[in-house]
């Protein structure tokens, strides 16, 4: 077939045949072959830019990077607006440290083109990557927004930044504006309920979604969208049904399925629940999904044995892998601790390649208090992929916890590799105090605090840093509003005690 398709390509003026022959051979990673057909369509059309860029994304797979940008700089040569390559070359930047080049692409996009929404995009998740103020971002938003009103994407991207950050009246606001300008794209009436149900006005949510569903008949979302609701207006008959209309409208929906399983689990149906399992096994024979969802229902009744077997099942698929980690865990919880053992060590034998299941152990390790063994397993997980952002993080947390050196240089890493994450950016500033850093601990946790104002964790951690820096007026401030939770917080106890120390 391919012989055939290169016959084809070879004989035809046109490019479809070229196209489908340099698609199927990067597919297959048929570099060399690839190249050669990249080759044959220049030949065709030696001004395009396309050839240009295919090389550089062949190069790029073969992790030739000074090739890799040489041939992106000769398609912009060639069409100094192919936006493809600008973006490549930016996330080429990036890697090498150098974020103003990458800003520098975009911009130069931008004034070649002020209408280039995809660059005031791009300049917009840049400056959120590289820690730039919300204002600045929303700013950069704007300006695409304005470049093309009626794009729906960048209205979107406005709405999930200001709800990410916790100002859910900016966001109501601007998801208001979205839908007055597009009132019948279903994302936008994604964003206006969600917002609208975030702000207490389910009231207003409930037509939001039914809209969205009118404009969707055969989505399960926006079903799924109104359950949430009505389980918030605790009105669990109409969240049943909306549940129900969700798999009657999208019957191979898996998230559908599982809240139909959740809501037979919630009425004391498990033979309702397994039934819906066994549909989805059914549906999807070669994968796990079914199996694992079968194995959760019956630990859920605590037939270990039966949940056993039905993981036991899932791992015997091709995509398998997502079930060892919890039959490994189903075994400890069964006290099959020989069987665990010998479960564990069968599948890193077999699947010595599986970070997940590494990670895994690694955090089972640390989580039963052996920080040695778990410190090693994270290591190794690092020496086979040192981009591994769980293993930079977790690692570094744990030799936070240990009181030992190493932590920030692994959390910067982390940080650096996934931007703006709370969760990241507090084990970094955490990593900060413990070397005595505690200017950079400080702002690094105003930050996760404002990013994730919703975790109260983060906000006690920021108390306790500022309690150690001295500043006892902002510590009370952060204390009072934790206070304020209730029983809604688990760690009031801490605080009372916080409180007491400052002499609240």
């Amino acid at each position: 077939a391919l012989g055939e398709l290169e016959a084809v390509a070879a004989a035809d003026a046109g490019t479809t045949a070229d196209l489908a022959l340099i698609s199927e051979r990067l597919r297959r990673k048929e570099f060399d072959a690839a190249l050669k057909a990249v080759n044959a369509l220049s030949a065709k059309q030696p001004q395009m830019a396309l050839p240009d860029f295919l090389r550089g994304r062949i190069a790029l797979q073969r992790r030739d990077l000074p090739a890799a940008r040489k041939s992106f700089e000769a398609a912009l040569a060639k069409e100094p607006g192919y936006f493809e390559a600008v973006a490549n070359l930016a996330v080429m930047d990036m890697a090498e440290g150098t974020p103003e080049a990458a800003r520098a692409r975009f911009e130069a996009v931008v004034q070649r083109d002020p209408r280039n929404v995809n660059a005031h995009m791009a300049l917009a998740r840049l400056a959120a990557r590289t820690g730039a103020s919300k204002e600045n971002v929303v700013k950069l938003i704007e300006g695409a927004i304005k470049a093309n009103p009626a794009l729906p994407a960048p209205r979107a991207a406005l709405v999930d930044l200001y709800m990410a950050s916790g100002d859910t009246p900016l966001a109501l606001s601007a998801a208001q504006t979205a839908v007055a300008a597009a009132p019948d794209d279903p994302d936008l009436l994604d964003r206006l309920g969600r917002v609208q149900q975030a702000s207490g006005d389910v009231n207003q949510a409930i037509p939001t979604f039914t809209k969205m569903a009118v404009l969707q008949p055969s989505s399960a979302l926006p079903h799924l969208r109104l359950a949430d609701v009505h389980m918030a207006n605790k009105n669990a008959d109409a969240a049943a049904a909306s549940v129900r209309r969700a798999m009657l409208a999208d019957p191979r929906s898996v998230p559908a399925q599982r809240a139909g399983i959740a809501l037979a689990l919630r009425d004391k149906q498990p033979a309702q629940a397994l039934a819906i399992a066994r549909t989805v096994q059914t549906q999807r024979p070669d994968e796990a999904l079914g199996f694992l969802l079968e194995g959760e229902i019956e630990l859920g009744q605590q037939k270990h044995e039966l949940a056993i077997a039905a993981l036991r099942k899932a791992l015997a698929k091709s995509n398998g892998a997502e079930a060892a980690p919890r039959l490994h865990l189903v075994l400890l919880e069964a006290k099959q601790n020989a069987e665990a053992d010998r479960m564990a060590g069968s599948w890193v034998k077999a699947h010595a390649d599986d970070i997940g299941f590494a990670l895994h152990l690694s955090s089972l390790a640390s989580k039963q208090g052996n920080f040695a063994l778990a410190e090693s397993r994270y290591r190794d997980v690092l020496k086979r992929q040192p981009d591994n952002v769980l293993a930079l993080n977790n690692l570094a947390y744990l030799l936070v916890k240990q009181k030992k050196p190493g932590a920030v240089a692994l959390a910067e890493q982390a940080v650096k590799l996934a931007p703006e994450q709370p969760l990241f950016m507090d084990t970094l500033a955490l990593g900060y105090a413990l070397e005595n850093q505690l200017p950079k601990a400080l702002e690094m946790q105003k930050r996760v605090v404002a990013q994730a104002p919703g975790i109260p964790d983060y906000r006690l951690t920021l108390a306790k840093l500022q309690i150690q820096a001295g500043d006892t007026v902002a510590a009370r401030a952060e204390l009072a509003k934790l206070v304020a939770l209730g029983k809604g917080f688990s760690s009031q106890e801490e605080v009372a005690s916080l409180l007491k120390i400052l002499g609240s």
